[in-house]
């Protein structure tokens, strides 16, 4: 198998033993050798508009806050800005900020 096949059965696999709802779950090392190897890949950083402005932004990633700040408010026009924004073909990983496991994960 290739090495893109393997990360993603990998990710897959962890995701089935972590009980996870989505399909892959990726360390942030993982993430960037996915990107770099499946072409029109996207990752979405869904953290707030204060954590990417204090604490970074990702060169090349498209931004959706999945929540608002402050209040933590859900972003109701979140996959309408999804659609416009990323190809339905394409693999889609999702950068979060949950801690203490800071993962990125993808459908």
């Amino acid at each position: 198998m290739g090495k893109l096949t393997d990360l993603l059965r990998l990710a897959q696999q962890r995701a089935q033993e972590m009980k996870l709802p989505y399909a892959g779950a990726l360390t942030p090392a993982e993430a960037y050798e996915v990107w770099q190897l499946a072409p029109g890949a996207k990752l979405v950083d869904v953290r707030t508009r204060a954590e990417w402005d204090w604490v970074g932004r990702v060169p090349g990633a498209v931004e959706i806050e999945w929540m608002g700040y402050p209040g933590n408010v859900g972003n109701s026009h979140f996959l309408a800005q999804f659609g416009r924004e990323v190809d339905p073909e394409a693999l889609v990983m999702f950068r979060e900020a949950r801690r203490p496991q800071e993962r990125i994960f993808y459908f």
